[in-house]
């Protein structure tokens, strides 16, 4: 009779349904009307900061293909409980209640994106920042509609897939280039949005 640790690692490495997720294998898909909104807002701030063409980091088509992201820090979801009831009600036990879910900016969700020729976050994230910063969000054109993140396993199948609504970026981290023998350069990039759905 197999021990407890090798049936675990029988299972893990020939029975699909226990595959171990790859947490680098992401592929990021965003809305791409979008661009046109951000390049309007700068023309109209007169910003020189031209945004790349959807066609030139879809891939020809493929919604994912050149958007790369090597880590995904998911948002984190709390709720604040109090307690609810009145005064003197003879021992009994107070109510408890929701008073307030994490607003969404507290719930960002982080991107660390893989730099490649057509680099998304210089052409498209930083600009769209600056957009926001000279036209701001209460019209809703600078929210993209949703942020989708494809996880795949192991075996190279789709596991889940994390769909952020409303979403515009709050954050593009700065980096450092330099003469390193580093294998990719990451950038990371926060986002906002309103509310998610896990598939």
């Amino acid at each position: 009779m197999a021990r407890p640790v090798q049936q675990f690692l029988d299972k893990v490495s020939n029975d699909p349904r226990f595959y171990l997720p790859l947490p680098f294998m992401w592929m990021v898909d965003i809305d791409a009307e979008i661009v046109d909104e951000v390049q309007e807002a700068l023309n109209r701030a007169n910003i020189d900061m031209p945004v790349r063409s959807p066609d030139d980091w879809r891939g020809g088509g493929d919604t994912a293909s050149c958007l790369v992201a090597q880590e995904v820090t998911l948002p984190n979801e709390s709720a604040v409980v109090t307690n609810i009831g009145m005064n003197n009600r003879g021992g009994a036990m107070p109510g408890h209640g929701v008073v307030e879910r994490t607003d969404f900016l507290s719930r960002s969700v982080t991107v660390n994106f893989i730099e490649s020729d057509n680099d998304i976050t210089d052409s498209v994230f930083r600009p769209w920042i600056t957009a926001i910063g000279t036209t701001g969000l209460i019209d809703g054109k600078l929210r993209g509609k949703a942020l989708t993140l494809f996880q795949y396993g192991k075996d190279g199948k789709l596991r889940k897939t994390y769909s952020f609504k409303d979403f515009f970026p709050t954050n593009c981290e700065g980096y450092t280039i330099n003469y390193q023998d580093d294998d990719f350069t990451v950038k990371t990039v926060s986002f906002a949005y309103t509310d998610y759905s896990i598939k």
